[in-house]
């Protein structure tokens, strides 16, 4: 599942791994709109999978979010722009909120890898919940200080 990825991002990485032969992909035939290519690891990149979570140390978070140095800087633009960034990142964060919906998988097998994808999906679930309740709290800040502004 890919949550909120940049596919065009995700689409170069796929191809280098191909090349290496960790994965491969087969094609779903579809009516009414192009074929989609969907992607399964091999052998060989299950046991490079396997030797990385074993031996790799993992690196430190690297925390990227367009929308977070927007807010920080959007003082340059008014509340009016903070509000809009902020209403869209709700919309978004709700979207995402659906996943707790998914009912594909028995989570509880973890040979299948099913309980790590729970195990992700509940974290980014936990944090859009924190998400949107920040959202909501600088929304409702920011809408009675321009409400009072303009009752002065």
């Amino acid at each position: 599942m890919l949550w909120a990825a940049n596919l065009s991002q995700i689409y170069p990485l796929l191809s280098k791994l191909e090349k290496k032969g960790y994965v491969q992909h087969g094609v779903i035939e579809q009516q009414g709109k192009p074929n989609k290519k969907e992607y399964y690891i091999t052998d060989n990149g299950r046991s490079k999978l396997k030797e990385w979570i074993e031996d790799e140390k993992p690196s430190e978070p690297i925390f990227r979010d367009e929308f977070i140095i927007k807010i920080y800087s959007s003082w340059l633009s008014g509340p009016e722009t903070t509000i809009t960034l902020l209403k869209e990142r709700q919309h978004f964060t709700e979207e995402l909120e659906k996943l707790k919906n998914d009912q594909d998988a028995d989570f509880t097998d973890y040979q299948k890898g099913y309980s790590s994808r729970y195990y992700l999906l509940s974290r980014r679930l936990a944090i859009i919940n924190i998400e949107l309740e920040w959202t909501d709290r600088l929304l409702k800040s920011l809408l009675a200080q321009m409400t009072g502004s303009a009752n002065k």
